[in-house]
């Protein structure tokens, strides 16, 4: 006989604690995803409230410690820099002292320009060098919509392919003159999406 699995839960009767828990288990979760994910099950705010306050009082919510853990994948990976990461963390609803100390503690000076300069090796694989024009402004693009700040990925770009594309910085420029260093957002305010 094959295995006999448990009815599930109907979602009437699942109560908001006993969600958030369920989704807890799965996965570590900032008070905001739980908070959201509440509301889209269909509970009211004070079920909600209850439930995150039950949760903080047995310390299974910790936005501190999720926010580290974010941080941290995200350095370790060399994919994102802090501008996007800091963007990954206020979209998970971590703003503030814990996403700025996450970031912080993830991806000092020196890491961030080794992650860039790994960024920068993968996104500008199989192109030849010296870089042309047309190849540094993509490169530079990319490396702005991971997340590496403005700054880093000028100096990045001034101390690669130093000979003959040195003269065409013009055009990074462009690309990184509307790049806000800390937002992770463009002139127009909207996030920028980065390629893996």
């Amino acid at each position: 006989m094959g295995r006999v699995y448990p009815r599930p839960v109907s979602r009437t009767k699942q109560s908001a604690y006993d969600r958030a828990v369920a989704a807890l288990a799965r996965r570590a979760l900032s008070v905001g995803e739980l908070r959201r994910r509440l509301a889209r099950a269909g509970h009211s705010r004070e079920e909600i409230d209850a439930a995150l306050r039950r949760l903080a009082e047995l310390q299974l919510v910790d936005d501190r410690a999720v926010a580290y853990n974010h941080a941290r994948s995200r350095a370790a990976s060399g994919r994102k820099g802090p501008v996007r990461v800091r963007a990954e963390l206020a979209a998970r609803g971590i703003r503030g002292a814990d996403a700025e100390g996450a970031v912080a503690s993830a991806f000092d000076a020196e890491g961030v320009a080794d992650a860039a300069a790994q960024a920068f090796a993968r996104f500008s694989r199989g192109m030849p060098r010296p870089l042309a024009a047309p190849d540094r402004a993509r490169v530079a693009a990319r490396l702005a919509r991971a997340g590496f700040p403005a700054a880093t990925v000028r100096s990045l770009l001034a101390s690669v392919d130093a000979g003959d594309a040195a003269d065409d910085t013009g055009i990074d420029e462009l690309i990184l003159d509307g790049i806000d260093d800390e937002s992770g957002e463009d002139e127009s305010g909207v996030l920028r999406d980065a390629e893996d």
